[in-house]
């Protein structure tokens, strides 16, 4: 099973940006995490395989110039096709049902070890454009805050979250594609940026 872990020299391409300090204060400002993007798909073990991956990994900082969240969303764009899992009923037959698997993606950091953020979106079928979920302090719950997320670097796994039961089986492939993987922020961000170099220094 192939992972994919980009390269922490290119930890994150800031989208608002372009906004060059248009962006007011208490706005959003989207994170784009291009290396998430890309073909997946839940297994080689059923047809069709693609061989592609179920999970991707990347490392990224968030700007020095954002001094607290608010809120944290992750947002998906992108095409996924339905499975199909079948399933023993307990009377000597079988349940086949469509599988819609959801895309989940953790968020770790060695500056919080063992406590992590979660959010997960449950796939459609077909097209999908800004399908958004909020993440959460997840394990332990609620302890951590998302101001505990600035100043170090952290980790992003983005995963088809899908693990079959003893009683049911894939016997279709779910799979897709995601064009587009981003963290949207809430909350005071930088209104100036006076330079070029200024903008570079983000990606160090």
């Amino acid at each position: 099973m192939r992972h994919f872990i980009c390269s922490k020299t290119a930890l994150v391409t800031i989208t608002a940006l372009a906004r060059f300090g248009l962006v007011s204060p208490s706005s959003a400002l989207t994170l784009s995490l291009p290396e998430l993007a890309g073909d997946l798909e839940i297994g080689p073990w059923v047809e069709p395989n693609f061989d592609f991956p179920y999970m991707r990994e990347c490392d990224f900082v968030i700007p020095d110039g954002v001094t607290t969240i608010e809120n944290l969303v992750f947002v998906l764009s992108g095409e996924w096709n339905v499975g199909e899992i079948t399933c023993n009923n307990g009377f000597g037959g079988y349940d086949v049902s469509p599988l819609l698997p959801p895309i989940a993606i953790f968020l770790t950091s060695d500056a919080f070890p063992g406590d992590y953020f979660l959010a997960s979106i449950v796939m459609p079928d077909g097209p999908f454009d800004s399908l958004a979920a909020e993440f959460e302090s997840y394990f332990p719950p609620n302890v951590l805050d998302f101001d505990d997320l600035l100043g170090v670097e952290l980790h992003a796994e983005l995963f088809i979250d899908y693990a079959p039961i003893g009683i049911c089986g894939e016997t279709i492939d779910s799979y897709g594609t995601l064009e587009e993987v981003q963290l949207q922020l809430t909350g005071p961000v930088p209104t100036v940026v006076s330079s070029w170099g200024q903008v570079k220094s983000l990606y160090r």
